[in-house]
């Protein structure tokens, strides 16, 4: 908003801003006079968005009468108020604006319209930096020389906090140790990892039990790494497919047809990048392919030229083989491999220095071994992907493959929560990350693109929110994060130490969500 009919402080300095933050906006340039018809119109379209920043260029000079906002744009934000729209003023220039519009829920004052000031009002907005500074003028009738705001940095990162700070009884989380501890005593799994984090807090990280049923087993150490098996395909694949889609690389309404030429004919020819993502896409849920085949292009050759089990997008069926496929055009788009793209753009930002595929010797002994496998390799499985196509697509694959610890996945859950940003660094944007978790509508099932979201029987328990969505990986892993209770509960174990047989871990699983749950006071 100029009160100038021409004002060349104003160059698209704010909406820059946020654009490198990733934030979509429509931006409005109008000058002194706006009429009744364009705030008419105004109003009425401001209902589509989250929030309405006016940016308010007033230039403070002499012989003017007054420091105020053009009478046109009071009027224009006192209709935005009065229908609802959550408004933010910043006034880049006099400080006086706020006695015209005294309802305004923010307001923000810079003083000048330099590009620093600019650039450092949008930061403010976002917390990247401490508000402390005060008027040094009075609002008559408001607020007198020297009030602010002291408002300390947002640091948008995980804290450690007691559970009692965030809302969880002071016996909540005994409760769910209850709840592990017995699944150990029951042999579940040998040990376990727990972590559980609230409002930006991890609150409760907790390990249990040993590495394996050895008597000289090494206890499980909070730091204890994991085959975390599937959730290697919302970790990294769909966390990337997020990425390109942000970008405008990847349109997952596309043809996979569209990616990689051969998979044609038929039925194949409507099968899209998002049915891979939703486990709809019509492939098969798995195939013993390790048997016979090594390498990618092996894989790829016989997973393009299988046919298709059923009607795509008739129904979810999960699958390996899908995610393979969608792992390779990720690649393709990229121009990288997974493991490098997922290192530099996930990893390395979220300080997950735990986490990646084929981890090395030096790490051997911070890994719980998963199956004694008496049937191919001939061997207890440790720090060597239990999944046996990963293991023949050389120990990196879309689908499984990623060793971890509860730590570093609770720092990926928190980036979740915050909306796709950590530590003020944006990797997914908002509105992709909601669009990536809502249920995806495919008939009978809960899946939404990559995740999963809760429904009967899941490991999600009954008590996480309908807006939860999380996964699992079948060596004993799981992640759910509730975005209305800005809650996470991670568990990470080996239950398929020393077999996969053993299925237990499926009533743990939905137990330990119930229970951290039923530890908050207000539930």
């Amino acid at each position: 908003l100029s009160s100038d009919a021409r004002n060349d402080a104003i160059q698209g300095i704010p909406e820059a801003e946020l654009a490198a933050r990733k934030i979509v906006t429509e931006t409005l340039n109008l000058g002194p006079e706006v009429s009744e018809a364009t705030t008419a119109k105004i109003v009425a379209g401001a209902k589509d968005f989250t929030k309405v920043l006016a940016s308010c260029f007033v230039r403070v000079g002499a012989y003017r009468g007054n420091a105020d906002m053009a009478e046109s744009h009071r009027r224009l934000i006192e209709a935005l108020l009065a229908a609802g729209r959550p408004v933010i003023v910043v006034s880049y220039g006099s400080p006086y604006l706020l006695k015209q519009v005294p309802g305004v829920p923010a307001y923000l004052a810079t003083y000048g319209w330099a590009d620093s000031s600019q650039r450092a009002a949008i930061s403010a907005l976002f917390g990247e930096h401490p508000v402390t500074g005060t008027l040094p003028v009075t609002l008559p009738g408001l607020f007198a020389a020297g009030h602010g705001l002291k408002i300390l940095r947002r640091e948008m990162t995980l804290r450690m906090a007691r559970p009692e700070e965030v809302g969880f009884r002071s016996d909540g989380m005994a409760e769910v140790d209850q709840v592990v501890e017995k699944a150990v005593a029951d042999k579940a799994f040998p040990g376990a990892v727990l972590a559980v984090g609230k409002d930006s807090a991890l609150v409760h990280l907790r390990a249990f039990g040993g590495q394996s049923y050895e008597p000289a087993a090494p206890a499980v150490a909070t730091d204890t790494l994991y085959d975390l098996a599937s959730l290697t395909k919302v970790i990294v694949t769909t966390t990337l497919a997020m990425v390109l889609v942000d970008e405008g690389k990847l349109d997952i309404d596309k043809p996979v047809s569209a990616f990689i030429t051969g998979f044609r004919g038929g039925a194949k020819d409507r099968v899209t990048v998002a049915q891979l993502l939703t486990h709809s896409g019509g492939l098969k849920w798995w195939a013993p392919l390790y048997e016979e085949l090594k390498g990618k292009d092996a894989y790829l050759e016989r997973i393009v030229g299988m046919d298709l089990d059923y009607e795509p997008g008739a129904k979810s069926v999960y699958s390996d083989l899908g995610v393979i496929l969608l792992g390779e055009i990720l690649e393709r788009v990229a121009g990288e491999s997974l493991e490098a793209f997922a290192k530099r753009r996930l990893f390395v930002p979220l300080g997950m220095k735990d986490t990646g595929y084929r981890p090395p010797a030096p790490l051997l002994a911070r890994i719980a071994p998963t199956e004694r496998d008496d049937k191919w390799r001939k061997r207890l499985l440790r720090g060597e992907v239990h999944d046996e196509n990963a293991f023949a697509l050389g120990g990196i694959a879309p689908h499984a493959g990623l060793f971890g610890s509860a730590p570093d996945l609770a720092r990926f859950a928190q980036l979740l929560l915050n909306g796709g940003v950590y530590d003020h660094k944006r990797l997914v944007s908002r509105a992709t990350l909601e669009r990536f978790t809502r249920r995806a509508g495919v008939p009978g099932s809960s899946r939404a693109l990559g995740w999963d979201t809760p429904s009967e029987g899941s490991s999600a328990g009954t008590l996480l929110s309908a807006r939860s969505f999380g996964h699992t990986g079948f060596t004993g892993t799981s992640m759910w994060m509730d975005p209305e209770r800005k809650l996470f509960v991670i568990l990470l174990s080996n239950r398929v130490h020393p077999s996969r047989e053993n299925n237990a871990i499926r009533e743990v699983r939905r137990a330990v969500a119930d229970a951290v749950v039923r530890g908050l006071a207000a539930f």
